[in-house]
């Protein structure tokens, strides 16, 4: 089986860094292109990067730029970096799995799913969390993955401070749910417009969590 994410993100790469040489056929080639095409963008960019990608039986992990810019310490396969909001991507892939699966729909309402483990694990339901506003209530599984349930974001720069604060703890969905507090709002009726809300998708991990049968948040896997 071949690796398609390195030969697309690799077939960019030749165009850009070296497309004088021919396609490349082997585990071996694909890391020597894709570190040219990631040493490209870390210099490029003054970021760093880490790739990594699997097959049935082969494995390609590198990294390029400085992770640490006082001590010049570079990125390494090794580092540990916040996955932020790739996450993202990981939540939506789980809710499709159960969407496939029968378990749950695009038009269920987020309470459906999220009210039992609420009340588990917080004593409260989406309603009393988002102090009466019932327009909770009438918040889908759709309009929190496209962005369209009308949520407001959370507070980044309390994010920051809290992170930087404690960056070993692992924060869970009750965590943020808990700390901030005034970012339960809407900005508009659900389905009424789109704003970016990663407060959405700590609803929809609250979803998993009660349909994968776990008791509470941290028991989900």
């Amino acid at each position: 089986m071949k690796v398609y994410f390195i030969q697309l993100f690799v077939i960019f790469g030749i165009c850009l860094v070296d497309s004088a040489m021919a396609y490349p056929k082997t585990m071996k080639d694909y890391q020597f292109r894709a570190q040219k095409v990631l040493d490209h963008y870390a210099k490029t960019f003054n970021t760093a990067y880490q790739f990594a990608a699997t097959s049935a039986n082969q494995e390609l992990s590198i990294a390029a730029g400085v992770q640490h810019h006082e001590t010049g310490a570079l990125m390494t396969t090794e580092d540990l970096v916040p996955l932020g909001s790739l996450t993202k991507a990981y939540t939506t892939m789980a809710v499709m799995r159960l969407i496939d699966a029968g378990k749950m729909g695009f038009n269920d309402t987020i309470v459906e799913h999220a009210d039992a483990i609420l009340m588990r694990s917080n004593g409260t339901t989406l309603l009393e969390l988002f102090k009466g506003d019932k327009r909770i209530l009438e918040v889908t599984i759709y309009q929190l993955l496209h962005m369209r349930a009308g949520l407001g974001d959370y507070d980044d720069v309390g994010m920051m401070t809290m992170t930087m604060a404690d960056p070993a703890r692992e924060f869970t969905a009750l965590d943020y749910i808990h700390m901030f507090e005034k970012d339960k709002f809407f900005l508009c009726d659900p389905g009424e417009c789109e704003r970016y809300s990663s407060n959405g998708f700590v609803l929809l991990g609250l979803a998993l969590a009660e349909k994968s049968g776990a008791t509470t948040w941290s028991d989900y896997d």
